[in-house]
C-alpha cells in the first residue's frame, strides 16, 4: 500500500513487489508474528518471545533484501521512475543500518 502509483511499464514491478511483500506478511503471521501488532514492543520481560521475534525479524530482513536484489536484477536502476527509485533507496538505507 505504501508504493506510489507507477507508469504502465512499471506495473509488473509494482505487482511483483506487492506480491512478495504480501507473501512475507503472510509467512510472518503464519509463524505467529503480526508485524502490525505492537504487542511485541511491550514484551520486554519475555526473553524467549523477544528471541523468537529477533529470529523472525532477521529472516524478514533477509527476505526483503532478496526482494530488493531481485528488483534490481529485473529492473535496472536506470529504468526506474523517480517515485519507485526513492522507495527502493530508502528501503536499502533502512536495511543497511
Amino acid at each position: 500500500a505504501a508504493l506510489p502509483p507507477t507508469e504502465k511499464p512499471f506495473e509488473s514491478m509494482q505487482a511483483f513487489l506487492s506480491g512478495q511483500l504480501e507473501g512475507l506478511d503472510k509467512n510472518l503471521r503464519d509463524a505467529g508474528f503480526n508485524p502490525h501488532d505492537e504487542q511485541w514492543l511491550s514484551s520486554e520481560g519475555d526473553e524467549q518471545y523477544l528471541a523468537e521475534v529477533d529470529i523472525l525479524a532477521e529472516e524478514a530482513l533477509w527476505q526483503v533484501k532478496g526482494v530488493l536484489h531481485e528488483v534490481a536484477r529485473r529492473w535496472p536502476q536506470t529504468q526506474l521512475p523517480a517515485a519507485l527509485d526513492g522507495v527502493l533507496e530508502r528501503a536499502r538505507k533502512v536495511l543497511e543500518a
